[in-house]
């Protein structure tokens, strides 16, 4: 009987896809060379004995070069590639395929960002009068954000740039959590503060307390596994949101990189870049190493570098010199997922769930009870359980934090780790959880969780950014940034969540920050107003232009049509 392919890999980025459709190649007779065929003629330019001695070949001049194949360089390349279909643009991804980094759906919670549930978007914070507030600020700039990324998804999916929706985004309700009476309080006060936010963006949330029995009701009909075998004496709360979204940001990354390559952008897989330098003209010279016959060689010029190469950027921007990177970090965390197959169980659990972390946790430890569609098998991922690594990259080198340490980043480094002890401690808490304990974190989620039902998993790494603050002093950042240099020739991205989920947003703000000022700027505003109709160069990057509800409403509505991810009641 044939061993059982393991679940990673059956689910991994598959070679059906165009991008991908060279690998589909079966060789056929003994050799590629027939028998008393002619040897192949030397040329001038073959390596010799000595060609790891012999001078790099000339630049290849291109408009532009993205380093990786992520969600981040796919969408920058293919806005580039409508804004000027006349530019010759180059993706260059070390792997065998794209979005299998932290764009693959096991690497990512993919849970569409809105804010609509993570508890870390709305902190309490405390008034001059000592009273308690939920601050709504962040979680509104990122329900904006997202909201751009489904308009955009919707204009790719009019002109037939991406594939069915059901291959790559699912309406998912989002259910925000409390249990027990200090959470149950947190997920009241959040509520009243985003259901009357004046943008109307959180107006149709909806909150079963557990106060009345018609509560009761909702929350059993909202999560049936969250309320099963729970203790009676045991509160909790719900808020729900039926525009919640599951996206598997592989599947989407690969479908944008295949309109990319069809409207004549140029993909290179197993191309690593080993060096970047800035030229004495301003443009970029960026050498790669592929494994092709010879040295495999390549060098570009460009006149402009996206760096969406993950944990990778911040090594990518400093060994191009980027003066604006000095005094950044990275610290990198993994981990695991707990994964269950078992179509019953996920048949009764179609929705998000996050509850807050436990008292003075980091806001990276939020645990999430989710169900996922990747590469179309339906299941459900808890965790993420942390463990603590070197590595910037799943497929990184364990060399890569002692590589990106330089002088300019020890005292922030030193002064954010020794600020955020308690995450050092949950992480190295969850390295040496025990199997039982892993299981009774389920369970305090599912109460009836079997844990013959769930499988650990390698998850993928995020590098959090680690930076000077105001005070001078290093902090710890949850969030992502768009570094460039004032020219506008480079620019990279820092950082994890929301990342994904935000990715049209930081392609819209790479543009504007890289491009403003430029001859095609003015066109290209027209161009991006028609693609992204909710996006001004007038207004705050990620922000929307101003307006009322009842247009909020219909954004979700239309953006929900065209997607398939309306809900039906």
């Amino acid at each position: 009987m044939a061993e059982p392919v393991p679940l990673e890999r059956r689910l991994s980025a598959s070679f059906d896809d165009p991008v991908n459709a060279s690998q589909q190649v079966q060789a056929r007779g003994h050799s590629m060379r027939q028998e008393n065929a002619p040897a192949a003629k030397q040329k001038p330019t073959d390596p010799g004995c000595f060609s790891c001695c012999a001078a790099y070949p000339a630049p290849k001049q291109v408009d532009v070069l993205c380093i990786g194949a992520g969600i981040m360089s796919s969408t920058v390349g293919l806005m580039l590639q409508q804004l000027e279909p006349t530019w010759k643009i180059v993706m260059c991804e070390r792997l065998h395929a794209v979005a299998e980094e932290s764009s693959n759906g096991f690497n990512n919670a993919g849970t569409g960002h809105a804010g609509f549930m993570e508890p870390n978007y709305t902190p309490i914070i405390k008034g001059p009068d000592g009273t308690e507030k939920v601050k709504v600020e962040k979680v509104f700039h990122i329900c904006q954000q997202f909201m751009n990324s489904r308009i955009y998804w919707e204009h790719l999916r009019k002109k037939e740039f991406l594939p069915d929706p059901s291959t790559f985004i699912h309406q998912t309700d989002h259910i925000a959590l409390g249990i027990g009476e200090d959470q149950v309080k947190f997920i009241r006060g959040r509520y009243e503060a985003m259901k009357n936010h004046e943008s109307g963006l959180f107006s149709t949330m909806e909150i079963a307390t557990p106060d009345t029995p018609a509560d009761l009701k909702k929350q059993q009909e909202w999560a049936p596994l969250i309320t099963e075998g729970r203790a009676k004496d045991e509160k909790i709360c719900m808020t729900r949101m039926k525009y919640g979204t599951d996206v598997d940001f592989g599947a989407l990354t690969r479908a944008q990189v295949a309109s990319f390559m069809k409207l004549g952008g140029d993909l290179r897989l197993y191309t690593e870049v080993k060096d970047v330098k800035k030229d004495t003209d301003g443009k970029w010279i960026v050498t790669t190493k592929s494994n092709a016959t010879g040295r495999g060689i390549t060098v570009y010029k460009t006149s402009f570098l996206y760096v969406g190469a993950g944990g990778w950027a911040l090594l990518m921007m400093q060994k191009a010199g980027l003066k604006e990177v000095n005094g950044y970090m990275a610290l990198p965390v993994t981990g695991d997922w707990a994964v269950c197959q078992n179509p019953d169980v996920v048949r009764k659990h179609k929705v998000k769930v996050y509850a807050p972390g436990a008292p003075g946790a980091p806001p990276m430890s939020m645990p999430h009870l989710d169900y996922r569609t990747i590469g179309g098998k339906e299941m459900l991922l808890f965790g993420p359980f942390g463990s603590i690594t070197l590595k910037f990259l799943r497929y990184g080198s364990n060399l890569d934090a002692l590589k990106a340490l330089k002088h300019h980043n020890l005292c922030s480094t030193i002064g954010a780790l020794s600020k955020n002890m308690s995450l050092a401690v949950m992480l190295m808490k969850d390295v040496f959880k025990s199997g039982r304990g892993k299981l009774n974190d389920i369970r305090h989620y599912f109460p009836e969780a079997d844990p013959e039902d769930w499988t650990l998993i390698p998850a993928g790494v995020r590098a959090q950014i680690i930076k000077k603050g105001e005070n001078g002093k290093g902090m710890l950042q949850f969030g992502t940034e768009v570094i460039t240099n004032e020219e506008g020739t480079i620019c990279g991205l820092l950082g994890a969540s929301p990342g994904a989920s935000t990715c049209v947003t930081i392609g819209l703000d790479t543009l504007e920050k890289c491009f403003k000022g430029k001859p095609q700027w003015s066109e290209w505003q027209k161009k991006l107003q028609e693609m992204i109709y909710t996006w001004s160069p007038n207004v705050a990057a990620g922000d929307m232009k101003k307006m009322d509800p009842g247009e909020i409403e219909k954004i979700y509505q239309t953006t929900g049509d065209t997607l398939k991810i309306n809900k039906k009641d």
